[in-house]
């Protein structure tokens, strides 16, 4: 069974433009997630940013678990 990160990734290569996440070896989305300029925490379980965590991309990167 595939988890959440990884279903979403099956539609990578439909949308090359669209923002396309890492994951887990477990199927979940790693918490701290890059796309187009940009990195943030996610939720691990369901992928969506949490607010106030944006920062540019090559910036270090934040403890994503302080904010969850």
């Amino acid at each position: 069974m595939k988890g959440p990160c990884q279903y979403k990734r099956m539609y990578c290569p439909y949308y090359p433009d669209e923002y396309c996440p890492e994951c887990d070896e477990h199927g979940y989305f790693v918490p701290w997630q890059c796309s187009h300029g940009y990195c943030y925490c996610v939720n691990v379980k369901t992928g969506e940013e949490i607010p106030y965590t944006k920062r540019p991309e090559g910036s270090d990167p934040l403890n994503c678990g302080e904010w969850l």
